[in-house]
């Protein structure tokens, strides 16, 4: 470390006062944070003061911070205050209080007479005396907020770090005092006054101000600890000395979410700083991979940071830049107010902790960003909508760290690539850097981008009344032996729940309606080679289905990927509607092997057609009046995506 690191660590079980309640892991929680520093990260054993049950006075406290943190620190040292015990509220002297009540915490002798919390403008006091000498103070806080009372429970139940309110009233001469003033004797100008916005001390804190900081303890078995403090301790088994207090936030916050779902830490301050060192380099916004289930992530964030059903992000490892190729990319399906769940695209590991960021829109926007540099596939994108620029692509610099684009085009030996987010070459055509080249790019990246906007396609009303109207059955694949017979059905869905299938396999699957009404099905197959059909019915835009009957087995062969990928993915996208609907507006030629804009258009007279025309012809987005459009509750899709591996030979 560039710089001297000293450390007051406080760890309360058990109290004075009798009306304050135990908690259990406190001072292992100290504990577990001296032995870090000291044994792993080699602070000498001096620099760190170690406050353990009844010597964790308020008194003790106080002086820790000035005799020991304040005393001792020097310009760029570090200065680490760790509080393990409960939270609570006191009645506030201040008047500009708006609810005359402060955050405290409670030291081991708060509660008797004489003697009080330790108030958050008190430590505020604090924390500005040590940024005064220019040290950089960091505070992890593992006690509740606010609160009215603490959680029942036994010796196998968390407890959470909060007690009841000091309802006393506080003489003014018990306040923390200015540093030229002796203790006991605050100048009323000042006494008070809070850290400001602009200081640069990091606080990670437990929870939000209502919510409860609970104790932990590990499935394995083990000891209590506060659960910020042990996930804390978790994700410093990852320490490097550029670790920001951001990227470790990052793998504590799903992990505390993971065990509480009411418990949501906190990382205040500047999030760039260095664990126990310097400045590190700020980061784009992002958001995080909270969970994972199969091909699926729960991603944090939801409709209250834009995301929507379709939308497509990008996945890159925990505490990276997010910039360049990320990881892996995944489509939006479901979401929530501060949620979101959504399929990746193809299967690769995911990390809990991996930051995410939006690639392209959901419903209502269907244009897809390209990361390009060449000027002549800029001017053909510039252009491509006679003489407008291109309905379904818009242009991002590749090197713009706040996008992440949904294609990239790069110059390889005077030809064209054309590659997804995650740098996969998606088709093994790579056209000359010419004139016509470039034409021939932007008409297969139009191509690319109707699919996409095919294979997103949703009701995204909240609840449309025909939800969970169709059912699809697990599929099974049947191929041939040596003498060409059919062999059995086998099923293809992998303990992981994903779907995977040889290429010349045939798929067969049905589809039922659960619904109480009859309803109209069409099935579209999305190919590996960029082609969008209508496999089912075969003769008319769709076939009616009465209540509890299941379609004749759908079955198709799968065929092989583009020669550029090892693998591809076959999608069998099912519509159900309640009035004769056709989706043919939806369907595609292979790649460059037909007019992409031409073909049918859907009927223009219900939010339906209206968005089928422009996922495939137009581009614009559809906009709708305040409530859910009528057609809303007539049509819903499932589908099913299988995985293709090349045929082994």
């Amino acid at each position: 470390m560039a710089h001297n690191l000293y450390a007051l660590l406080i760890g309360i079980n058990r109290y004075a006062a009798p009306g304050v309640p135990p908690l259990r892991g406190c001072v292992r929680d100290a504990q577990g944070v001296y032995a870090l520093l000291v044994d792993r990260l080699g602070v000498p054993a001096e620099n760190v003061k170690l406050l353990l049950g009844e010597e964790a006075t308020r008194a003790n406290i106080l002086n820790g911070w000035r005799d020991h943190l304040w005393a001792k620190a020097a310009v760029g040292d570090q200065l680490f205050f760790h509080f393990s015990g409960h939270g609570s509220q006191a009645r506030s002297v201040d008047p500009a209080e708006l609810d005359g009540y402060d955050e405290t915490l409670v030291a081991y002798d708060s509660r008797t007479p004489g003697q009080y919390d330790i108030l958050d403008k008190e430590l505020a006091q604090l924390i500005g005396e040590a940024e005064q000498k220019q040290a950089q103070v960091t505070l992890l806080l593992d006690c509740c907020h606010s609160g009215s009372g603490t959680r029942a429970g036994g010796d196998n139940r968390p407890l959470a770090r909060q007690c009841g309110r000091d309802l006393r009233p506080r003489p003014l001469d018990t306040l923390v005092a200015a540093r030229n003033l002796p203790l006991g004797a605050p100048d009323a100008s000042n006494h008070w006054l809070p850290a400001t916005s602009s200081s640069p001390h990091v606080l990670l804190a437990a929870c939000r101000d209502e919510e409860l900081a609970n104790e932990y303890r590990a499935p394995t078995g083990g000891s209590w600890q506060g659960a910020l403090t042990y996930f804390f301790l978790q994700a410093m088994q990852q320490y490097h000395p550029e670790m920001t207090w951001a990227a470790l936030y990052d793998l504590i916050y799903p992990r505390v979410r993971a065990a509480y779902p009411t418990q949501s830490p906190q990382l205040e301050g500047p999030r760039h700083v260095q664990v126990f060192g310097g400045a590190g380099q700020e980061n784009v916004g992002y958001l995080l991979v909270l969970a994972t289930n199969a091909n699926q992530i729960k991603i944090s964030g939801g409709a209250a940071v834009g995301l929507q059903p379709g939308g497509r992000v990008a996945i890159y490892p925990p505490a990276s830049p997010c910039i360049g190729q990320p990881a892996a990319v995944a489509t939006v399906d479901e979401v929530m107010v501060d949620a979101a769940w959504a399929s990746l695209d193809r299967s690769v590991p995911v990390e809990v902790s991996s930051r995410v960021k939006l690639v392209a829109f959901g419903e209502g926007n269907w244009q897809h960003a390209v990361g390009v540099a060449d000027p002549l596939v800029c001017e053909r994108i510039a252009l491509a909508n006679n003489g407008q620029p291109s309905a379904f692509l818009t242009i991002v610099a590749p090197l713009d760290s706040s996008w992440t684009p949904e294609f990239f085009v790069t110059v390889v030996d005077h030809h064209y690539t054309i590659e997804d987010a995650t740098g996969t070459q998606l088709i093994s055509e790579t056209p000359a850097v010419t004139p016509e080249g470039a034409t021939q790019v932007v008409n297969i990246l139009e191509h690319l981008a109707i699919y996409r906007n095919v294979q997103q396609l949703r009701n995204t009303a909240v609840d449309p009344a025909l939800r969970g109207a169709i059912i699809i059955s697990e599929p099974t694949a049947s191929g041939a032996d040596a003498g060409g017979n059919l062999t059995n059905p086998t099923p293809i869905r992998q303990p992981g729940g994903e779907l995977v299938a040889v290429a010349g396999r045939k798929i067969t699957f049905t589809v039922q309606n659960k619904a109480k009404e009859p309803i109209y099905l069409t099935v579209l197959r999305l190919q590996a080679d960029w082609r969008i059909q209508r496999i089912f019915p075969v003769r008319t835009w769709s076939d009616k289905l009465a209540p509890g009957r299941s379609t004749l087995p759908i079955s198709v062969r799968l065929n092989a990927p583009d020669q550029a990928q090892p693998q591809g993915t076959e999608i069998f996208k099912i519509f159900a509607t309640t009035i004769a609907t056709s989706f043919d507006v939806l369907q595609l030629p292979a790649l460059q092997q037909g007019d992409i804009h031409g073909g049918p258009t859907a009927r223009t007279d219900s939010g339906l057609g209206r968005l089928l025309n422009a996922v495939r012809h137009t581009g614009t987005r559809v906009f709708q009046t305040f409530g859910a459009d009528a057609t809303d509750d007539q049509w819903i899709t499932a589908q099913l995506e299988i995985k293709v591996l090349m045929e082994r030979h």
